[in-house]
């Protein structure tokens, strides 16, 4: 492409390029498998917050009903 636009590099694409771009599909794999993982720990993060406001609702509740029980 540049060689026909400008008449710079080689005509044919060479191993050169081919090597550049396996260089960047490889880095692109890893960048995925990064972000899978990192998408992965904040599932854990969102589950353990729910699981904790879970516990706080219900001691809301239990509290609240004790002292409506305690006004009664």
């Amino acid at each position: 492409m540049d060689w026909l636009l400008t008449g710079e590099g080689s005509m044919l694409r060479g191993s050169e390029e081919q090597g550049a771009t396996e260089s960047e599909d490889a880095a692109l794999r890893e960048e995925v498998v990064m972000l899978r993982e990192r998408v992965r720990n904040l599932q854990k993060l969102i589950d353990e917050k729910e699981r904790t406001i879970r516990i706080l609702s219900r001691r809301a509740s239990f509290d609240s009903a004790g002292r409506l029980d305690e006004m009664a």
